[in-house]
C-alpha cells in the first residue's frame, strides 16, 4: 500500500480507525501482536478504503447496529487471502476475486483468519443503488465473484480509484455505485430491467472501470452485457455518439487528470489509459486534446507555480 493514512500496531486502535472510518465496532486479534495499515479516498458520496492487516475477527454488535441511523452499506472487495461474512444467517466465504456486502443496522461479523490480508471496503449510500429495501436484504452477505455482473468492472474502477487517493468526478463516482447496484440486484434475485437508458449507463459503468485495458472496444461491450455489437453502436447513437468516440474521451480525460496530478511518466499514463504504446498514446492524446501530453503536463506545472509580483 502507497502513503498509508493510518498505521496500527494494536486491536485497540484499529477499532479507534474503523470506528471514523466506518461504523464502530469490536475487534478481536487472532495472533500475539497485530499491524494494520489503511488508505481512504473519498468520491462523491461513497469512500474506499483499501487496507492491510495481520488475522483479525470483526464485531457489528446487536447495539451499535440499534444506535445507527446513517443510509450507508458496506462491501468487502477480497484482494489477497480471504474472509468470511456472516449476517442475517448467511455466512459466505470470500476468496480472492470475491466480493460481498453488509448492512451496518444490523449485526455482522467480519472474520479475516489468514495472514497477508489485503482488501478494499467501499462505503456506499444505499439511496444511489436503486434497490428496493427487501432486494438490499436478500443481497447482503451473499457472495459476489467475477461471473456476476458488474463485479469485474467494480473490482477494476475501485482498485484504480484507490490507488489514486485523491477525489473523483462526479461521472466515476455515479458508475461505482451503478456497478454495485448491478451486482447486489444480481444477488437479490432481482429483475435488472434493461431498459435502453440503464443499459447505457451500466455499458459506460463497465467500461470506466476497464480504460486500462488496450483490448477495450466495442466488442468487448457487447460480450460483457450479452448483446449485439449493433445494440451498443445503436445506445450510443441515441445520445449522438459512438462508442469509439466514448471511449477516446474518457482514456484522454484520465490521462490529463493522471498528467495534472500524478508524477507518472508518461508512458505509465498512456499505459493506464489503454495505450501500452507511448508514440500511440501520445497521436491519440493529440487527436482529442489538441497537444501534446507533455504540453499538457508543462501547462498544468506552469499554473501551479507561484507567480513573482
Amino acid at each position: 500500500m502507497l502513503h498509508p493514512d493510518v498505521v496500527v500496531d494494536s486491536i485497540a486502535e484499529w477499532e479507534d480507525a474503523s470506528a471514523a472510518t466506518f461504523v464502530p465496532l469490536r475487534c478481536h486479534g487472532r495472533q500475539h501482536g497485530f499491524h494494520a495499515e489503511m488508505s481512504t479516498v473519498v468520491t462523491g458520496s461513497s469512500a474506499l478504503s483499501w487496507m492491510v492487516s495481520a488475522p483479525v475477527t470483526v464485531e457489528r454488535t446487536e447495539y451499535a447496529s440499534r444506535q445507527y441511523v446513517g443510509d450507508d452499506l458496506l462491501l468487502t472487495l477480497q484482494l489477497r487471502a480471504a474472509s468470511t461474512v456472516m449476517q442475517d444467517g448467511r455466512t459466505s466465504r470470500i476468496s480472492r476475486g470475491r466480493a460481498a456486502a453488509y448492512d451496518p443496522r444490523r449485526p455482522y461479523v467480519l472474520d479475516f483468519p489468514e495472514r497477508g490480508q489485503e482488501l478494499i471496503v467501499v462505503r456506499v449510500d444505499r439511496r444511489e443503488l436503486g434497490l428496493r429495501p427487501n432486494e438490499i436484504d436478500r443481497a447482503m452477505a451473499c457472495p459476489l465473484d467475477q461471473r456476476t455482473p458488474g463485479v469485474p468492472a467494480l473490482f477494476g474502477l475501485a482498485g484504480g480509484l484507490a490507488r489514486e487517493s485523491r477525489p473523483t468526478p462526479a461521472p466515476v463516482a455515479n458508475a461505482l455505485a451503478h456497478l454495485i447496484g448491478v451486482a447486489l440486484r444480481t444477488a437479490a434475485d432481482a429483475p435488472l430491467d434493461w431498459d435502453d437508458d440503464t443499459l447505457l449507463r451500466g455499458i459506460r459503468a463497465h467500461a470506466l472501470g476497464r480504460l486500462q485495458e488496450p483490448t477495450l472496444d466495442v466488442s468487448a461491450l457487447a460480450r460483457a452485457h450479452f448483446v449485439s455489437e449493433r445494440k451498443v453502436h445503436a445506445l450510443f447513437a441515441a445520445v449522438g455518439d459512438t462508442p469509439a468516440g466514448w471511449i477516446r474521451r474518457q482514456r484522454v480525460a484520465k490521462a490529463t487528470h493522471l498528467l495534472q496530478s500524478t508524477t507518472q511518466s508518461i508512458a505509465q499514463v498512456g499505459a493506464a489509459c489503454g495505450y501500452p504504446d507511448p508514440s500511440v498514446f501520445a497521436r491519440a492524446f493529440r487527436r482529442e486534446s489538441g497537444v501534446s501530453p507533455t504540453f499538457c503536463r508543462a501547462a498544468a506545472k506552469s499554473c501551479a507555480s507561484p507567480r513573482d509580483g
